[in-house]
């Protein structure tokens, strides 16, 4: 029978969509509802998979989506005459040919008590978990997985899902029976269990009490037991009430009170998506996503569009301790607000000058710029301004970080953010002239190359590869440094050659630390490339990974100045110090892996058990512990390796697969196996760095 079939690929504009949508909505019962514009999306993605016999008649179909590293059928289905006949596994073995050398393996969610339970371990699946299912009390969903044996820092059953609440009328949909509720029910399909996990606020239980009926009231508390209530900040929710009435011009009704209430709590509780069908709310979408970061969503556009709101949350890489940050430009309207947080009464500056600077600041966006930091939805925490008007300096005449919980993480993440400015404008000195600094700032400074000239601190930084004495040269010859800068760089190379005068490489480490990024050619230290998936890659160094062009998104980024990365202690190659260059493998779903798109510098690296090695590191990265459960394969007896690095930098040119194995084979004559960390010699590292950093 299988010459006379063929799986056809099939696209948005494909004769046998149509064929598609009868058959899935024939079938809805089982396979949940599936909008007829999700169908349209997942041919456009090319997404569906569909059988023809010999006479070009459509005999059933597998749609799939992409979830991570991993592929996820979501329906498949036969016509009942033709079932029996082997279509189901030609089916799902075209889908494993397609995607062995792509993903992690396959997956899908299935009711225990279906027919079809039977039919996947036939197929080479097995059990990774199960669940209570929503749509039947009582009933028993399988997350059943094909796996393609590829070595992954996550497990089948690993979860970053989408934080979904649903307001009072969604809800309530649920378990109704008529024709408007179809929308909202379609958010309980099986398959979505795989990207959004459904949650209410305590606010809900508000809703359900209003209920006149007892038994109703009973009944409702029942299921509304079966979600989990979003942990929301109860302190902030009077506020940001307060506010979306500004934005929301509700009525006063003790229910519109409570819609206000459970839009503040999703707010406070940092939901991805508010899911809701009231048009009110709807047409603030805009404004409460710009506000708040949390979109707002009528059920069929949740379903619609899952892909790309799963994506865009997956690869958001700024969470810190669960913290969001964002830099934007401060507009002039906040102007007050800067003056009552960022004036230093500690050192007693004058409200009056602190009030002028900042209007000549705004009045003048040509040659200033100002931004904030802030958390989505809540308070500025920091504010740099730069004077971008010094052809050679970037210069720094306000820099304040408010006194809370992660002001020190903030404030070595600025330092960076304010050096990487200065060399993407093209320049080599930083000078910081804010008068009236923190204790803090002023701490930080110094660990990160700064030194002190007057009341002003400077940096000196150089891109590039070169010796130390032309470097020094290079210093020497730079005409628009003045003597007191001068003598106050000279200062600082003294004190280092006399703090590692007798370890070489130590006092080199310190002056490219000092010049940062330069590199010294006289420093010789081991040098690997080292393969990492592009979801780490982008949770552990790369804040542009959150678009579809790898590297292209706008920054909304990582606190961690420095990281840790656990893999398997054997082969145990790697030592510290020495550099290492991050090749992104390959994934499809970004066009730019495939390459090295960064170096670092480990400085530690430690061989221990899993528990140990998370106690130790666990305030670093963004790994959890269920990721180096996964790490160590499920085995807390297995040894890991874990290695501490900082100084990532960015390529600007970032080299794919062909050019590095020929660059390597005409320098050291050896072909370049990247299963594991691949060590190189230095001067393979120099040229690999130089192509880089090409702009």
């Amino acid at each position: 029978m299988d010459d006379k079939i063929e799986i056809l690929q099939i696209d948005n504009l494909s004769k046998h969509l149509s064929s598609v949508k009868s058959l899935g909505d024939k079938n809805s019962k089982t396979l949940g509802f599936f909008p007829s514009g999700a169908f349209d999306e997942s041919a456009r993605k090319r997404c569906i998979l569909a059988a023809i016999n010999s006479e070009d008649i459509f005999m059933g179909y597998l749609l799939y989506r992409i979830a991570k590293s991993r592929v996820i059928i979501v329906h498949l289905c036969v016509e009942q005459k033709f079932r029996g006949l082997g279509v189901t596994k030609m089916l799902v073995n075209k889908l494993i040919e397609m995607m062995k050398d792509k993903y992690l393996g396959i997956g899908l969610n299935c009711r225990r008590d279906y027919e079809a339970s039977k039919v996947w371990p036939k197929l080479n699946f097995y059990v990774g978990y199960e669940k209570p299912g929503r749509k039947k009390e009582g009933s028993t969903l399988n997350f059943w997985w094909h796996d393609f044996g590829v070595p992954s820092l996550f497990s089948e059953t690993a979860k970053d899902l989408v934080k979904v609440i649903v307001d009072a009328n969604v809800f309530f949909a649920f378990e109704e029976e008529s024709k408007e509720a179809i929308e909202a029910k379609a958010l309980l399909a099986d398959w979505l269990e795989e990207y959004i996990h459904i949650y209410i606020t305590s606010e809900m239980y508000n809703e359900i009490d209003r209920h006149k009926e007892p038994l109703e009231r009973i009944r409702w508390r029942s299921i509304a037991r079966q979600y989990d209530i979003i942990p929301s900040d109860k302190k902030r929710i009077d506020e940001i009430v307060c506010a979306l009435k500004t934005i929301l011009e509700n009525g006063n009704t003790e229910s519109d009170e409570s819609d206000l209430r459970q839009l503040a709590l999703s707010i406070a509780g940092r939901a991805d998506v508010f899911v809701t069908c009231d048009p009110e709310i709807l047409n603030s979408a805009g404004q409460i996503l710009r506000e708040y970061n949390v979109k707002i969503l009528r059920p069929f556009e949740l379903v619609r569009d899952i892909d790309q709101i799963s994506n865009s949350i997956e690869y958001e890489p700024v969470r810190v301790g669960g913290t969001l940050i964002e830099l934007k430009q401060v507009e002039v309207q906040l102007e007050s607000e800067l003056v009552s947080k960022f004036l230093n009464y500690g050192q007693s500056e004058n409200r009056h000058e602190f009030e002028s600077n900042l209007r000549i600041y705004f009045s003048d966006p040509k040659r200033f710029k100002i931004i904030g930091i802030k958390e989505p939805g809540f308070d500025i925490v920091g504010l740099v301004v730069f004077d971008q008007f010094d052809l050679y300096r970037s210069i720094i005449p306000l820099f304040r970080v408010v006194k809370y919980r992660l002001s020190t993480l903030l404030t070595k993440f600025l330092v960076e953010y304010i050096l990487q400015m200065t060399l993407v404008d093209g320049k080599k000195v930083t000078l910081v002239t804010d008068k009236y600094l923190s204790n803090d700032i002023q701490e930080i400074l110094p660990t990160r190359g700064f030194y002190d000239v007057g009341n002003k601190w400077q940096k000196y930084s150089h891109r590039g590869i070169l010796s130390y004495d032309t470097l020094l040269q290079i210093i020497a010859n730079e005409g628009y440094i003045v003597l007191e800068e001068r003598e106050a760089i000279n200062k600082s190379i003294v004190e280092v050659e006399s703090t590692a005068k007798d370890d070489d490489a130590k006092r080199l480490l310190k002056i490219e630390d000092m010049f940062y990024p330069v590199k010294i050619i006289e420093l010789d230290i081991p040098s690997y490339i080292v393969p990492i998936y592009p979801l780490w890659a982008m949770n552990l160094f790369d804040e542009r990974l959150a678009s579809s062009d790898l590297f292209g998104a706008k920054p909304k980024l990582a606190l961690n100045t420095e990281n840790v990365y656990y893999r398997s202690s054997s082969p145990a190659k790697l030592c510290a110090p020495s550099r290492v260059l991050w090749y992104v493998t390959d994934d499809l779903k970004f066009p730019g892996s495939k390459k090295i798109r960064a170096c670092s510098l480990i400085n530690e690296v430690v061989i221990d058990k899993p528990k140990e090695l998370f106690k130790k590191y666990q305030h670093l990265g963004i790994y959890e512990w269920k990721n180096i459960y996964e790490v160590a394969l499920g085995n807390i007896e297995n040894t890991l390796m874990a290695f501490r690095f900082h100084r990532t930098e960015l390529f600007t040119r970032p080299i794919d697969l062909d050019l590095l194995r020929k660059i390597i084979l005409e320098s050291e004559g050896k072909n370049v196996n990247l299963q594991c960390p691949f060590e190189i010699t230095t001067k393979s590292f120099h040229k690999l760095y130089q192509i880089g950093i090409e702009r």
